[in-house]
């Protein structure tokens, strides 16, 4: 494998001001893009320094030809088509994947089983696991007792009162599939786990803003999670069940305190530790990728869709009761 691979970058927004600098700032390669992602690069003053090693190409169809890596910041369904659309012929040496890696799990497995017979090592950005809080809650998971996660915020599309694939199920956007996706692969790297209950919630519009669930983690924790994405408080916090006036975590936001550069995403130094990742062996993290994949499967299987006005969301910390 190469030690500077020629990065492409497919898709604009998080792909330029995540993981762009995450890549320049510990890998000495070169990284490929479309020229019509100039303008947005040039005008954020943390990006433009990067201008010299970046090679602009006309299309993304370059960007693929060009590319020895490939970095895929797109919609789940854009993911979908672009991995199904690769050439058999040519095989890449690192592809990242975004989340969720399809716009549902019965294709995420086509698309992972795809995308792994025509690279060499193949990456999913679920951050969470290389958060700072990761290893220590982790641990806290494996013994038999009960948590609550509640992780409550408002979206960017809905302070914006944007339109978005973000709000639409069907397209790998919403409350579970988007957000939710994130817990379900940090729970499913502890180990196997079972579903006691899901609910997700829609509101007026048909988004689905909101997702309650119970999981028991095989010889550990009973996890109980309460997931508001159009929430007016922004909080990331875990609790255990028994003392519930104590949270175990509380942060503003999943990475609120990850260590950040004026101007910069916070989100850059887990990438980096993601990046990282591809110097170790294929088999464990493929492992514990069809492990959350199949985890995710299930979870949809014991959804129970309900619109939020029809039901009282339960506040009480042990969610998991009734």
């Amino acid at each position: 494998m190469e030690d500077d691979p020629i990065w492409g970058i497919l898709g604009g927004g998080f792909g330029l001001y995540g993981y762009l600098p995450a890549i320049l700032k510990q890998d000495s390669g070169q990284i490929i893009v479309s020229e019509k992602h100039k303008t947005f690069i040039g005008n954020r003053p943390e990006l433009c320094q990067y201008q010299d090693r970046i090679k602009w190409v006309k299309s993304s169809q370059d960007v693929i030809a060009e590319a020895s890596s490939l970095i895929l910041a797109v919609t789940p369904l854009a993911q979908e088509e672009l991995i199904r659309a690769l050439q058999p012929h040519k095989k890449f040496h690192r592809v990242m994947l975004e989340k969720p890696v399809a716009t549902s799990p019965e294709f995420g497995k086509e698309i992972l089983d795809q995308v792994i017979s025509k690279a060499t090592s193949v990456r999913v950005g679920y951050s969470f696991l290389y958060s700072s809080w990761a290893d220590s809650l982790r641990w806290s998971f494996l013994e038999k007792d009960s948590y609550l996660i509640q992780w409550h915020f408002r979206a960017h599309h809905f302070r914006e009162n944007q339109k978005s694939w973000k709000t639409d199920h069907k397209l790998g956007g919403g409350a579970l599939r988007f957000y939710g996706v994130h817990l379900i692969a940090f729970l499913g790297s502890i180990g196997q786990a079972r579903v006691e209950f899901s609910r997700l919630f829609q509101d007026n519009l048909g988004h689905m803003v909101r997702w309650q669930a119970c999981l028991t983690i095989l010889g550990g924790a009973v996890v109980a999670i309460d997931l508001d994405c159009n929430s007016k408080n922004e909080q990331f916090m875990v609790y255990r069940t028994s003392e519930s006036e104590v949270p175990v975590l509380q942060l503003r936001t999943p990475f609120s305190d990850a260590v950040q550069f004026v101007g910069e995403d916070n989100r850059i130094g887990i990438l980096q530790k993601l990046i990282g990742t591809f110097t170790e062996p294929n088999y464990e993290i493929y492992s514990l990728y069809h492990r959350v994949n199949s985890l995710w499967q299930e979870v949809e299987n014991e959804t129970e869709f309900v619109h939020s006005n029809s039901f009282m969301l339960n506040s009480n910390p042990s969610l998991c009761i009734g």
